[in-house]
């Protein structure tokens, strides 16, 4: 069944809901469109080649390796010199005169806080502790002919160096 409408009203209307069922298909429409155009502008996604900015690009290696050492030598004890001072000759009249001690140290670093026992090769001696290192030390140079337990000091004859710990015993020396 058709609903008559008056003349003077039916092709207005008509007009009227044409162009309202046009506006909607048009709306529905234009959102996809609208994304899709703005996807084809968009540049394509890619990878930033920052390979070369103003000239600073290279290539780093790493290499290395995680060890438990026992001890290292602190680099600021690791190359002194030690002034002995001025001595007369006067000091030295017979064989086994010695000169004034010069005390020197040696600064060790990174120890291993570990219980440890240490027994000295030449004396039989026992250092042990429950908490700190045990540490040997061994001095090589080259010894005086005459007297094997002394350094030979180049440019002088008849003269030798030695070196003691702090009691003044005289540390061992491993021939150089």
């Amino acid at each position: 069944m058709q609903r008559k409408i008056p003349m003077l009203l039916g092709k207005a209307y008509e007009r009227h809901q044409r162009r309202t069922i046009g506006l909607t298909v048009l709306a529905a429409l234009m959102v996809p469109l609208t994304a899709g155009a703005m996807l084809m502008l968009m540049p394509p996604a890619r990878a930033v080649d920052n390979w070369d900015v103003e000239g600073a690009n290279g290539t780093l290696h790493v290499y290395g390796a995680l060890t438990e050492s026992a001890c290292s030598l602190e680099m600021t004890t690791a190359r002194q010199e030690v002034w002995l001072g001025e001595t007369g000759t006067a000091h030295f009249q017979r064989p086994g005169d010695r000169g004034t001690p010069v005390a020197f140290e040696l600064t060790l670093k990174d120890c291993l806080r570990a219980p440890a026992s240490n027994r000295d090769a030449w004396t039989g001696v026992l250092a042990w502790s429950g908490s700190q290192p045990a540490v040997s030390v061994a001095f090589a140079a080259p010894t005086d002919d005459d007297a094997p337990g002394l350094v030979r000091v180049a440019g002088v004859t008849g003269l030798g160096l030695q070196l003691a710990d702090a009691t003044g015993l005289p540390v061992r020396l491993r021939r150089a």
